[in-house]
């Protein structure tokens, strides 16, 4: 009986030892599964995280796109206009040297009909009547008015 009663005492102690293990396994386990639950805890709250960064991100991102397609269709715009404003500008230049031309050529028909005035006026010197008298008071304004007649284009007189 004394050897049934130690083999049960041994096996009793071996079963309490494995139990003290099992029990400082569990407690080791239990322990390991919060630091994992504080880890997961902390990789879900980061994640929220870089989650509401990326959504800003990507708004930031179509404002920027947005303001890019306004810009570009500012630029093409205002090229067109450029474009426009150029050409009007050789229309004007064109028309400006057109009236100079013009009025060079009008001021020498003047010119020339002052000059042939003068001469007429020299040869005929004498009145031969009254009437001729008014002519030349008539060439006379004439004579005056051509000479004070000047032309200003682009500032300078022509």
């Amino acid at each position: 009986m004394e050897a049934i009663k130690e083999e049960y005492w041994k096996k009793n102690y071996e079963q309490v030892s494995l139990l003290d293990q099992f029990s400082e396994e569990t407690d080791l386990v239990q322990s390991e599964m919060q630091v994992l639950l504080k880890k997961q805890h902390e990789v879900q709250v980061q994640t929220r995280q870089l989650e509401t960064q990326l959504e800003a991100e990507r708004r930031q991102r179509q404002q920027l796109e947005n303001e890019c397609q306004k810009l570009e269709k500012t630029v093409k715009h205002l090229q067109k206009y450029k474009e426009n404003t150029e050409k009007k500008l050789k229309e004007a230049s064109l028309e400006s040297e057109q009236i100079t031309t013009s009025l060079e050529a009008a001021q020498r028909w003047f010119k020339s009909k002052f000059d042939n005035l003068q001469l007429e006026a020299v040869k005929n010197h004498q009145p031969k009547n009254p009437e001729e008298s008014s002519s030349k008071k008539k060439v006379k304004k004439a004579s005056t008015f051509i000479s004070n007649f000047h032309f200003k284009i682009d500032g300078r007189s022509i």
